[in-house]
């Protein structure tokens, strides 16, 4: 009765679908990376999901993976992971900007990562660094505006995502 209720969610089809990665993670084309992340991603049973976020168009969910240090991107219809992204340690948040943008907080480096993604990959735009452990996120997409908790100095950061500051 319980699995009944979560058999159709995006949230069983997320996590099921990261469960039942292989322990060899390829990295063929069905999971490509993109190149201008900066850290390899290593093959490992568990990613260490966290946040995810159902996109708006409701074909695709991106996962937080705290352990893997990345963001996958899973086809909803599938239930497979088209893509993965190589971001900053620890990936605590994702918060969307739009139908194709994100807003992740990584809270071990500090930094959040504003990456566009599609079903050929992602693309960072921007890295903001604004302190050890952003946590949460909100975001202002008529003003272009993201407030980020910020928890280890107990504030709140506001950035300019037109000006990208």
């Amino acid at each position: 009765p319980l699995m009944d209720r979560f058999t159709n969610s995006a949230v069983f089809i997320a996590f099921f679908a990261l469960l039942t990665l292989p322990t060899s993670f390829s990295l063929s084309a069905e999971a490509p990376v993109d190149k201008s992340s900066t850290t390899p991603l290593t093959p490992q049973v568990h990613r260490g999901p966290v946040d995810l976020r159902l996109t708006l168009d409701g074909k695709s969910i991106l996962v937080a993976n705290e352990q893997s240090n990345s963001i996958a991107l899973i086809d909803v219809a599938s239930k497979r992971v088209v893509q993965e992204f190589v971001c900053g340690e620890r990936p605590a948040k994702i918060e969307l900007v739009g139908k194709a943008q994100c807003l992740v907080s990584c809270s071990y480096s500090g930094d959040i990562y504003w990456l566009e993604f599609s079903t050929t990959g992602f693309k960072l735009l921007e890295r903001f660094h604004v302190g050890y452990e952003p946590i949460g996120i909100a975001v202002d997409v008529k003003r272009m505006r993201a407030f980020v908790a910020t928890a280890l100095s107990a504030s709140i950061t506001e950035i300019d995502l037109t000006e990208k500051k």
